[in-house]
């Protein structure tokens, strides 16, 4: 209580025995009861006008949380381990000693994470990554400690070995952990859109798991047979191989590849040994727009570089005012951007456009946070060279090292960047040689536009390191023409667009979303889209309404039968169709996976400070959790203050007491 609080307490009190006396000294009888009485009521009264707080402590005691994190995705079912997975979790609920040391949460995952105990095993996608991300955010409690009960295969996300958990994991490893003789591919990257007569990189990862040397034969196919083919040798040191090459975009439309590596004798599972991708080839040049107030050696080298590849043209805009038609273009390329682009950027954003921002020392990033929400950059009045270096888990597509950290480092004004999209980083800041976790140079897709920012001026320098070091500018061109590309997307302003997949595993949900624009170019969210699929195996057929959802018409197929299929869709209303296709694979993904990634398991838990456990170490696993010192009840306090003039019962004691003195004295007066 505050020392000033006592001290009006305190008056409070002198002040009432002063009136007090001042009514009842000298008076006989009853005067001392009088006296006590008024001075009671006249404290009570000036004490709430002091208002003091009081502090008061309560204590309850927290549990720790136990989090059952547990894989509900279709390879468990595949290795068997069904049953196992789910008297695992029977338990855990079952165990006194848990139950009364821990609370116990339960959560299933795939591709994402469940609130949730029911498991079927149906689900064709695995994250764990994700939903150990996710649980972090449900679960805030210090004393925690998560049970993963997994095969430790994912199908998509970043590698989960490497996760930084606040708490401790442990791991149990279902399915079979012997090793065999394996062949697989792990990973397979392509540009989804490529242009006519030009050729497009592919970068495949192939894995081999075994303890003696073997040799494959890693070959791709397409519809004029054999394109690509390569002798691979493996042993236990040299086990994993990065192919990359070209192939030939030669003819219009959807074309579909198989990527293929021989077989090992008596090897047990070879679905992971064949790995099918697609690529749309499009006969469009793509118009891009240049916009820059500066001139700077960095815009006469991009212009050399894209418009090198015939199906790019660049048109430099340096004139603001200028009427510019926003439909006209693919992609925006927006140098420095400053006050004055305001009607271009804005426009731009209006109609959806794709749009690449490079930044500088001439860059009005006041102007810049506030005229896009895709990132912000909080900048202080210095500027700082940046160095880069490749991040080697970026997936969208292809990006070899061109020798990104012996390049010059490129300049930009010295801040913090938040980028707010769910961006992919391709290359990473660093200053001296020191990884800031800042990105240089990012790209973003939200719904059908496509973005990218490169924090930095001087990448022209980039392109003469590049010839000095391989005699020639064809890397650095292929490198920013894969970046154009995939910026570029070369969509007319159609009224009718369709998207899907052109390939889906077994069981997976086939989803085609399609939109549907009014002759002014806005979404018609009154259209009917009718789509019609043809099962080739069978010339089979069925009609569908697509149902208007999130801005999109969309379409959800469960439970198709593997084969090529092909569709149209149409507008009831008028004459506007659209054709496509797509491929069901008789496999679902998480067949790829025969044996549990124990490996990966044990890294995760021991990074945590866990431990990795077998589904017949249930009983020890249990052990450790109850003899763990870390994870005990603990007793929490709340404090909390609590002002007198709330109190209505000491409001209504001191009404009691000055009524009690009125009728005393009132008795008295009637003797």
């Amino acid at each position: 209580m505050a020392v000033s609080t006592v001290f009006f307490i305190v008056l409070a009190a002198i002040v009432s025995m002063v009136l007090a006396l001042f009514q009842y000294y000298k008076k006989k009888n009853t005067a001392f009861i009088l006296l006590i009485i008024r001075f009671l009521a006249v404290f009570a009264v000036l004490f709430l006008l002091v208002n003091p707080k009081l502090k008061s402590t309560t204590y309850r005691n927290v549990k720790p949380q136990l989090n059952l994190l547990i894989d509900n995705s279709t390879s468990i079912k595949h290795k068997k381990a069904s049953k196992t997975v789910s008297n695992l979790v029977s338990q855990f609920k079952n165990n006194k000693d848990i139950s009364e040391k821990y609370v116990i949460s339960t959560y299933t995952f795939d591709e994402r994470l469940h609130v949730s105990d029911s498991l079927n095993f149906d689900q064709t996608h695995t994250q764990i990554y994700d939903a150990l991300t996710q649980l972090n955010q449900l679960s805030t409690q210090e004393n925690t400690a998560t049970v993963l009960i997994t095969d430790g295969n994912q199908t998509k996300g970043a590698d989960y070995s490497y996760f930084t958990a606040p708490h401790k994991i442990y791991s149990v490893a279902v399915g079979d952990t012997t090793v065999y003789n394996d062949l697989e591919i792990t990973q397979l990257n392509v540009n989804k859109y490529i242009h006519l007569n030009n050729s497009f990189p592919v970068e495949v990862f192939v894995k081999y798991v075994g303890d003696k040397p073997v040799a494959g034969n890693f070959s791709v196919s397409g519809s004029k047979g054999v394109l690509f083919k390569q002798n691979l040798y493996f042993t236990t040191d040299k086990n994993s191989h990065r192919i990359t090459f070209k192939l030939a975009a030669d003819k219009v439309g959807l074309q579909n590849y198989t990527a293929s590596i021989t077989a090992l004798p008596n090897e047990k599972n070879t679905v992971n040994n064949t790995r099918k991708f697609s690529v749309e080839v499009i006969d469009q040049q793509a118009k891009i727009a240049l916009v820059s107030s500066v001139n700077h050696p960095d815009i006469g080298m991009i212009r050399r570089a894209v418009s090198g590849n015939k199906q790019f043209t660049v048109e430099l805009i340096n004139s603001l005012d200028k009427n510019i038609l926003i439909k006209d273009y693919q992609l925006f390329i927006f140098y420095q951007p400053v006050s004055e682009m305001k009607p271009v950027i804005t426009a731009a954003y209006k109609e959806n456009a794709n749009i690449f921002f490079i930044t500088g020392t001439a860059t009005d990033y006041a102007f810049l946070n506030s005229v896009q929400q895709d990132f912000f950059k909080a900048v202080v009045n210095a500027s700082e060279n940046y160095q880069a270096i490749l991040n080697t888990g970026f997936d969208v597509f292809s990006v070899p090292d061109i020798g990104f950290k012996d390049f010059t480092p490129l300049t930009d004004q010295f801040g913090t960047i938040q980028l707010n999209t769910n961006a992919k980083t391709i290359l990473e800041q660093t200053i001296n040689g020191q990884p800031t976790n800042q990105p240089l140079l990012s790209i973003y897709e939200q719904g059908s536009r496509r973005g990218a920012i490169l924090f930095g001026q001087g990448i022209f320098k980039w392109r003469m390191a590049s010839y000095v070091q391989h005699q020639s500018f064809q890397d650095f061109d292929t490198f920013l023409n894969t970046l154009i590309q995939f910026l570029a997307s070369s969509k007319r302003y159609v009224r009718l667009t369709v998207e899907c997949n052109p390939l889906f595993y077994a069981n997976e949900n086939v989803r085609i979303k399609a939109r549907f624009f009014d002759a002014t170019y806005k979404i018609d969210e009154n259209a009917r889209l009718e789509l019609t699929l043809v099962n080739k195996n069978d010339n089979s057929s069925s009609k569908h309404i697509l149902s208007l959802k999130e801005g999109f018409y969309q379409l959800d197929l469960n439970n198709l039968a593997p084969g090529d299929y092909s569709f149209s869709v149409k507008n009831l209303e008028g004459n506007q169709v659209k054709y496509g296709g797509f491929t069901v694979l008789s496999h679902d993904m998480e067949e790829q996976f025969s044996v549990t990634d124990k490996n990966s398991l044990k890294k995760l838990a021991l990074t945590s400070h866990g431990a990795l456990f077998y589904p017949d170490q249930s009983k020890l696993l249990m052990e450790a959790l109850l003899t763990d010192d870390t994870l005990n009840t603990v007793q929490k306090a709340s404090v909390s203050f609590n002002e007198v003039i709330n109190w209505k019962w000491l409001l209504a004691l001191a009404i009691l007491l000055f009524s009690m003195e009125w009728f005393i004295r009132k008795y008295l007066g009637k003797i």
